[in-house]
């Protein structure tokens, strides 16, 4: 199972949707309420990253209107597909959001090296003085050496499925770069996935 726990990779501030599906044959948007899963494995460190993941999707749907209700309140264990949608029936939720990790692209960066140069002033042999006029010797002082350093964009992908028919409505690629901050990394991609949602008026709120 691909595990979001990927995303532990790093941060970005840029996130934004790549590529977007919609089902079209869907005629009923705007669908009612919600549960909010996020994929990952089953060790206790990746039980934490999805807790926390759900819980910041979920709260920033609900801030948005929408019904919105995190998978491990209503299944603590990993969620299987049957509990899943029996939990959502139960809980009055039309609808399943499932997020997962897809991976990270690392792309090479070169930097050229930088010389440090300084002149040193040219002088009259016959009256040791400085000729003047700009004239002197260019001579390197120092040297940055060439590097290679990486940039890497994370990629997740979100699903909104139908929970009657079971049928899959909605999907969504998002990538970021990243840059230091894993929370920052989180609020960026839910902000992404959340602000496309609403777009296409895929949830009630």
């Amino acid at each position: 199972m691909v595990l979001l726990a990927g995303l532990l990779v790093g941060c970005g501030s840029s996130a934004r949707i790549t590529d977007a599906w919609i089902d079209p044959a869907l005629e009923q948007r705007r669908l009612d309420g919600v549960m909010v899963i996020a994929v990952a494995g089953e060790a206790p460190d990746h039980h934490q990253l999805r807790v926390g993941f759900e819980t910041a999707m979920a709260a920033a749907l609900e801030q948005q209107g929408v019904r919105a209700v995190a998978s491990h309140t209503l299944i603590p264990e990993h969620p299987k597909r049957a509990r899943v949608i029996a939990a959502a029936k139960a809980n009055s939720l039309a609808a399943v959001l499932v997020t997962q990790y897809a991976g990270t692209l690392e792309q090479p960066v070169y930097h050229p090296g930088t010389d440090y140069y300084t002149v040193v002033p040219l002088y009259d042999a016959s009256t040791g003085r400085d000729v003047g006029w700009g004239w002197g010797q260019w001579i390197n002082v120092y040297s940055d050496p060439a590097v290679w350093t990486s940039n890497n964009r994370v990629t997740l992908i979100s699903d909104l499925y139908r929970v009657e028919g079971e049928k899959r409505v909605w999907q969504a690629v998002s990538t970021d770069m990243e840059t230091g901050s894993v929370d920052q990394l989180q609020q960026d991609f839910i902000r992404a996935f959340v602000d496309e949602i609403l777009k296409q008026e895929l949830l009630a709120h």
